[in-house]
C-alpha cells in the first residue's frame, strides 16, 4: 500500500472521498482540507517498488491521471506533491497479552491492523477506553486485573483481521476473475438479494462490536467472494 499527500486539487470535493479498483490498483481518495488530498494504492506484492525512487511521486500521479473510473482523475494527476510517497507491506501483527507487570501497550505497540480499512486510530482509542477505565476503577493493576483488556482486544482484533482480509480480496486482488467478482458481489448488494451481506464489511465503518457475530465467519467469506 503506497500514499502520497498532494496539494493543488481544487476541483475535487473536500466533503468526498473515494475507493475504488480499476486494472492492477485498488485506490483511495481522501480530502484533508483546501486543495489537499491524500491518495493511497494498494498494489499487487511483487509490485512493492512500483513507486519507489525519486521519480516515484510522478508515476504515483501518473497512475492516477489514468484512472478512467474517476472523472477528476486528470485534476488529481496534475496535483503537487507535499510530501514523501512511502510503500508499507500491510500486514497484521497482534499479541494475545498486551500487557507485563508494569507495562501495557495501546494502538500500535499492541498490535496493528492492516492498513487498507484505515483503522488505526479508532482501534488505538478504543484501546485507551477500554484500559482507562479499568485502570481506574481499582488501585490494582496486575496482569490478572488487565485480563478483561487482553479479552477484548483480542476479538476485536480478529475481527477487524478478517474484515481486512477480505475487504483485500474483494478489492485488492486483480485480473478478469477478481473484477467478475466484484461485479457480482456488487449487483448482489445493490439488488438485496442476500439482506446479510449489508454486514459484509460494515465493521470498518459501524466498529466491530456493532456487527452480528456471522459478518466474521467463514460461512460470510465465502459468501462475499462467491
Amino acid at each position: 500500500m503506497c500514499g502520497l499527500l498532494v496539494d493543488g486539487v481544487p476541483d475535487w470535493p473536500q466533503d468526498t472521498y473515494t475507493v475504488g479498483t480499476q486494472d492492477d490498483v485498488m485506490f483511495f481518495v481522501f480530502p484533508q482540507g483546501g486543495e489537499c488530498l491524500r491518495l493511497y494504492f494498494c498494489t499487487a506484492l511483487d509490485q512493492r517498488d512500483r513507486f519507489a525512487g525519486p521519480s516515484g511521486p510522478m508515476r504515483f500521479l501518473e497512475t492516477f491521471r489514468t484512472l478512467s473510473a474517476m472523472p477528476q482523475a486528470a485534476a488529481i494527476g496534475a496535483g503537487t506533491p507535499i510530501g514523501p510517497c512511502a510503500t508499507l507491506t500491510g500486514e497484521d501483527s497482534w499479541t494475545d497479552a498486551p500487557f507485563a507487570p508494569g507495562v501495557a501497550l495501546i494502538g500500535d505497540a499492541a498490535g496493528y491492523n492492516d492498513p487498507i480499512i484505515g483503522e488505526g486510530l479508532s482501534l488505538a482509542l478504543r484501546d485507551v477506553r477500554i484500559l482507562s477505565n479499568i485502570l481506574l476503577e481499582a488501585n490494582d493493576w496486575s496482569p490478572q486485573r488487565l485480563a478483561p483488556y487482553a479479552a477484548e482486544r483480542r476479538e476485536r482484533m480478529r475481527r477487524m483481521r478478517f474484515t481486512a482480509a477480505l475487504m483485500a480480496s474483494l478489492f485488492s486482488e486483480f485480473g478478469p476473475e477478481a473484477r467478475e467478482r466484484r461485479a457480482r458481489f456488487g449487483k448482489r448488494m445493490r439488488h438485496g438479494s442476500d439482506p446479510q451481506l449489508m454486514f459484509a464489511l460494515a465493521a470498518a465503518a459501524m466498529g466491530p462490536d456493532n456487527i452480528p457475530a456471522f459478518a466474521f465467519e467463514e460461512s460470510m467469506r465465502a459468501k462475499v467472494l462467491d
